[in-house]
């Protein structure tokens, strides 16, 4: 049986940066990394791309090895319980491929977006029935609930422009960043 997937989203690609820069910054090789604590060199490699999330108890171990101060242990940790959150692909993601899941997910969290279509009306803005006129003149094959899901997942990503500061908005001066 295959193992569960792992879709990226902003926080799991956030902790990974910091990760392999804790890594790089300590000097040290995954190679040395996985000597002194047991990490298998592999597993090392999936969480620093992203292609893994870590337990608590790894990332603990890793950042005790780096000898992180207790502040950025707390952000690691931050991002940690970020990286748990699923994304908003999450309802879809048996629908989607995993490429278009994380743009999705990282589409929710954008502070812009620019896009330029010249065949289509862009995603983010076409109807229910568009959607599926889209999906199924490129995807004729797809069965019928699965056409349902990526349109839904479509109609979804829209919620984007509906937050209280949109992807695409000017920034206010005094605006959370």
């Amino acid at each position: 049986m295959a193992g569960k997937r792992t879709v990226l989203t902003a926080g799991l690609r956030r902790l990974s940066v910091l990760l392999l820069e804790m890594r790089e910054d300590a000097e040290l090789s995954k190679e040395e990394v996985s000597a002194r604590t047991g990490i298998n060199v592999t597993t090392l490699y999936r969480i620093e791309t992203a292609q893994a999330r870590p337990q608590r108890r790894t990332l603990m171990t890793m950042l005790d090895l780096y000898g992180i101060d207790a502040e950025r242990r707390q952000d690691a940790l931050e991002l940690l319980s970020d990286a748990q959150k699923p994304g908003m692909s999450r309802p879809y993601e048996a629908s989607l491929s995993e490429v278009y899941a994380a743009y999705i997910n990282f589409e929710s969290v954008a502070l812009s977006a620019r896009h330029y279509q010249t065949s289509f009306i862009p995603g983010l803005l076409q109807t229910e029935q568009y959607a599926m006129a889209v999906i199924d003149t490129y995807m004729p094959k797809l069965e019928a609930s699965d056409l349902e899901r990526r349109a839904r997942a479509r109609m979804d990503r829209a919620a984007v422009l509906a937050k209280d500061e949109p992807a695409g908005s000017p920034r206010r001066p005094n605006a959370r960043t």
